[in-house]
């Protein structure tokens, strides 16, 4: 028998033991003074006089009024209905003791201790109650948890059960009150949030938990920083191409040991401790891959974790031919293609997997169409690596450099006209005669505009996805990711998350192999060539401001302001004051003018206060108020005095390490 179900059985012997007790109660009249009695559930209504209106959640509370009792009296009046009570207070605790009588669970006589007040009283005691009563800090309660299963022998399941919540968020629990007592007491006081409190559980040990808070500088406190501390000799599955090649099955299998961080969601991958069986199991794995190509009956096969774009383009190509579908294969195609444009209406998770699944075979039924010829295999090989997902990639027809040096047309040397290309002609008149075929391709592309999008997106998509350049535009596009050292907190942040998501979104439509995105684009219909367009010529902006360009580049901060005014950019969407990332590394003057202005209030009681303590209340009472600094609004909204303030601060910023801060720790400087 289970817990609960012992516990049910109990409730309802208890209630028929003392039923001849309670089935009447004392005098109806009206009470002159408050007084304590057993009334029977059957005898008790709600009342409207009950102050709170919006309730909560009750299944965790009649989890513990069947495994507990009931731990706090109702308070009720007479009501004007003979023999019957109204419950001014505890209506959740008799909402809860309501639904265990209709689930046969409680009898309808079950005693419920009360506290009777006169009629006048109520709706003074209901809001009393609900107004003087204060809720269990968090850390208290992840203590309580830890002491249920270290004193009493409890599992997780056995506390789940008894509080009607998730074993995975009794784990969490559990896990965040074995915390070091130093950082739970600052979890108690405001000054660690909840969010740096999860990643530091990464770390059973407290002198690691410590280390990873104590030693680093308050700016770089956030949550995203305090995790890779704590991680920085083990492996981000989800980061690292190696872990998505393998799989997490084989390299537990394999006896691999993984850190994992209970507040991730289920598809996390956690962190891999075993860097030399990630290694190991990598190797083999390639070497199967490259000896299945090598049966092929290439000349030579090389396996690589990874190969950039610089290192494949120093070898020669060999390219394969195009046969045609068989019947059957043609069949195939055409049976899925109409397929996925039927799931193309559908938008469920099923729907979804099974047009990746569909995307996936279409892909290889092309792939097949590719023929090498045994002549070509002969001298040509092929590079088996791991792209940038973790996907297994081969790139075949590769000749080496040394096989391009062969006498005859294929590497003579000129005797008069310098180094021969491939066709036998000398460089320089190569060189002459290829300029004549760029000019003819400007002639040319001017009166395609179509053509001229297809090459820029191909020339973008390259660079974003790829990390190639293997497009004859000579357009520059800058950093594809923003540097993390100008931003510490960028990858916690919603912009960040947005772009790597519609990052996702893409991967899973372009091709795998950057030799097939022409072809692919040219298939595409115009929305998504410019959705494409659009999102790879986002990672060409660049608003970022610093000591060093705050006062030379204003036209570039002009266009910004232009294209942001375009966009109705409102970085109260993107952004929220924390103390990690801003109230944390600003004056007290300025956290409390931010506060002010956010709340519209007076910064009450926050005068007196220690820096990290002031930052932590600012975040608190700044939460939800869409407030930015003078630095992050519309142009029209900026106040000189504003963008002064904005601009000293960032001209103070490069003297941090030189001035202590409010708790005498020296400011790092970013």
């Amino acid at each position: 028998m289970t817990a609960v179900a012992a516990a049910i059985d109990a409730a309802a012997l208890d209630a028929a033991d003392i039923t001849e007790q309670t089935a009447a109660v004392s005098s109806q009249e009206p009470v002159a003074r408050a007084e304590d009695r057993m009334i029977p559930l059957c005898d008790l209504i709600a009342s409207k006089r009950n102050v709170r209106k919006v309730g909560t959640s009750i299944e965790g509370l009649k989890a513990s009024i069947l495994a507990h009792g009931l731990f706090h009296n109702l308070t009720v009046t007479v009501a004007a209905k003979r023999g019957k009570f109204e419950v001014v207070a505890g209506g959740r605790r008799f909402q809860a003791l309501t639904e265990l009588r209709k689930e046969g669970k409680i009898l309808k006589t079950f005693p419920v201790r009360c506290r009777v007040v006169p009629s006048a009283e109520a709706v003074e005691v209901s809001l009393a109650e609900n107004i003087i009563r204060e809720a269990m800090h968090p850390a208290d309660a992840f203590t309580a948890f830890a002491k249920l299963v270290d004193d009493q022998g409890m599992t997780a399941q056995d506390i789940a059960a008894r509080f009607a919540v998730s074993p995975s968020y009794v784990y969490q629990c559990l896990k965040l009150g074995r915390l070091s007592p130093k950082l739970l007491d600052l979890y108690r006081k405001g000054e660690l949030q909840a969010d740096q409190a999860k990643a530091l559980t990464l770390s059973d040990s407290h002198t690691e938990q410590e280390a990873a808070w104590f030693d680093a500088p308050t700016h770089a406190r956030y949550a995203v920083a305090l995790r890779d501390r704590l991680t920085h000799e083990h492996i981000n599955a989800a980061r690292d191409r190696r872990a998505q090649f393998i799989g997490l099955a084989a390299y537990e299998a394999a006896g691999g040991r993984v850190v994992r961080d209970l507040f991730a969601g289920p598809d996390d991958l956690g962190f891999w401790q075993d860097a030399p069986l990630v290694a190991q199991l990598t190797e083999q794995k390639l070497h199967e891959a490259a000896e299945a190509v090598r049966a092929e009956g290439w000349a030579w096969v090389e396996a690589r974790t990874e190969a950039e774009y610089s290192y494949l383009s120093s070898f020669g190509r060999s390219y394969p031919t195009q046969r045609d579908y068989t019947p059957e294969e043609q069949a195939e195609v055409e049976a899925l293609t109409t397929e996925l444009d039927a799931l193309a209406e559908n938008e469920t998770p099923e729907a979804g997997e099974r047009a990746q699944v569909i995307d996936q075979r279409l892909l290889e039924l092309q792939a097949g169409l590719e023929v090498w010829e045994p002549e070509v295999k002969e001298t040509a090989g092929a590079i088996v690596y791991l792209d940038y997902a973790g996907d297994l990639t081969v790139r075949r027809g590769l000749k080496r450099a040394a096989q391009d040096d062969d006498a005859g047309e294929d590497g003579a040397v000129g005797r008069a006209g310098g180094r021969a290309s491939s066709t036998g002609l000398s460089e320089a008149l190569t060189a002459e005669l290829s300029m004549h075929r760029t000019v003819a391709l400007r002639a040319a592309l001017i009166d395609r505009p179509d053509v001229a999008l297809l090459a820029l997106v191909h020339k973008l998509v390259l660079r974003v996805f790829y990390s190639e350049t293997g497009s004859a535009l000579e357009i520059t596009l800058g950093h594809v990711q923003p540097p993390a050292k100008t931003a510490p907190d960028i990858e916690a942040g919603k912009a960040f998350q947005a772009v790597e998501e519609r990052r996702g979104w893409w991967t899973l439509r372009i091709p795998a192999n950057s030799d097939d995105l022409w072809n692919w684009l040219a298939q595409q219909d115009q929305e998504t060539v410019m959705g494409l367009l659009a999102f790879c010529l986002a990672h060409s902006v660049n608003a970022t401001q610093g000591k060093d360009r705050y006062n030379d580049d204003r036209s570039r901060l002009r266009g910004a302001d232009l294209l942001a005014e375009a966009l109705s950019l409102d970085m109260a969407d993107w952004w929220e004051p924390t103390a990690a990332g801003y109230l944390g590394r600003v004056s007290k003057t300025l956290i409390l003018d931010a506060v002010r202005e956010g709340t519209g209030a007076a910064a009450d009681g926050l005068d007196g206060m220690k820096k990290a303590a002031l930052a932590a209340e600012a975040e608190r009472r700044l939460a939800g108020s869409r407030w930015v600094p003078a630095l992050l609004r519309k142009p029209g909204q900026r106040t000189q005095q504003g963008e002064q303030g904005m601009s000293a601060q960032a001209e103070d910023e490069g003297q941090d390490e030189a001035l202590p801060d409010d708790e005498g720790s020296p400011l790092t400087a970013e």
